[in-house]
């Protein structure tokens, strides 16, 4: 199999088109002042202003992540000083996090992006290009004709996330990748688009291979039953998108399951209501209260119980 093939289906297609509405939305909410990034402009030159619901839902997306992101890495380099971290970012798109973190994370750390071609081809050209994300990628070099690109650190791989097993796992195994290593695997909105059969393969392979550390951070969709899960399903439907993964994990409860009945240890699972209400300090509530009148409280609440999220723990 051709490692760098790529797969022009119409719901890939259409999953794709979600990473640049999560790089405009990033962009404005850095742009109302939510939160800085001086990266988020690299992929979106002059965002249009999103509304405030999804500014503040983006603001609170990102610091949540970083809180537990920032919070496992640290920990795992200081239970092992001289071990690289490793981060794995599922369908990582255009996220940032890298480029905001290189410079303040502890060293050794490896990280590594998977997405589509289409997604990493474009990604590289951009980061390569861009002289503040450039200064993070020291002699790097290029593989499959241009859609993957690597550093000492840094590797985005492009590949099919549905190919795990034998297509993903040996091309990180290639850049130095041991899953035996303490590692941070990151989901955004990304096992709930594939079917859970797929998913769950990744989770399999994932707690078959750990070393004495690992963690699994999810954040997606939930709740599709009630009147505006349903309207969430009809609004993605409508973009010809679908979540497939939702089925059987569709709360919180099962979020937690899937995890724990792999013999994931520590598991917790909040939605974002719950999220923003006990992670983010009171002193950001009220400085992001003043950035824009805000009307949409009730949709807020209803916006934020729909979505989860996860982080998992395993030791041997």
């Amino acid at each position: 199999m051709d490692p760098c093939h790529t797969v022009p289906l119409s719901q890939d297609e259409a999953v794709q088109g979600t990473n640049d509405d999560a790089a405009i939305s990033r962009a404005s909410a850095v742009t109302a002042g939510y939160m800085e990034d001086p990266y988020a402009k690299v992929f979106v030159k002059r965002p249009p202003r999103k509304p405030p619901l999804i500014n503040r839902g983006t603001y609170t997306r990102t610091l949540v992540l970083d809180q537990l992101m920032d919070a496992f890495v640290a920990r795992f380099h200081a239970e092992a000083p001289a071990t690289p971290v490793q981060i794995v970012s599922l369908g990582a798109g255009s996220d940032t996090r890298f480029f905001r973190r290189a410079a303040t994370w502890p060293q050794p750390f490896l990280y590594y992006e998977i997405d589509f071609p289409q997604i990493t081809g474009r990604k590289g050209q951009t980061v390569a290009r861009n002289r503040a994300t450039a200064a993070h990628l020291p002699d790097y070099h290029v593989e499959c004709g241009g859609l993957d690109l690597h550093t000492e650190t840094y590797h985005l791989v492009s590949g099919d996330l549905r190919q795990w097993a034998a297509e993903i796992v040996p091309k990180l195994v290639a850049h130095g990748f041991d899953p035996a290593r303490p590692t941070v695997y990151l989901s955004e909105c990304v096992l709930v688009y594939m079917d859970a059969a797929d998913a769950n393969a990744i989770l399999d392979w994932v707690t078959a291979n750990a070393g004495t550390r690992a963690a699994f951070v999810v954040y997606e969709q939930i709740r599709p039953h009630d009147a505006f899960g349903q309207q969430m399903l009809a609004n993605l439907q409508q973009r010809h998108l679908a979540l497939p993964g939702l089925l059987g994990c569709d709360d919180l409860a099962a979020q937690q399951a899937r995890f724990a009945e792999r013999g994931w240890a520590t598991v917790e699972a909040l939605d974002m209501r719950q999220a923003w209400e006990r992670l983010v300090p009171a002193e950001e509530k009220a400085r992001v209260a003043k950035l824009e009148i805000f009307d949409e409280v009730e949709e807020w609440h209803l916006l934020m119980e729909h979505y989860a999220i996860v982080h998992a723990e395993y030791q041997r």
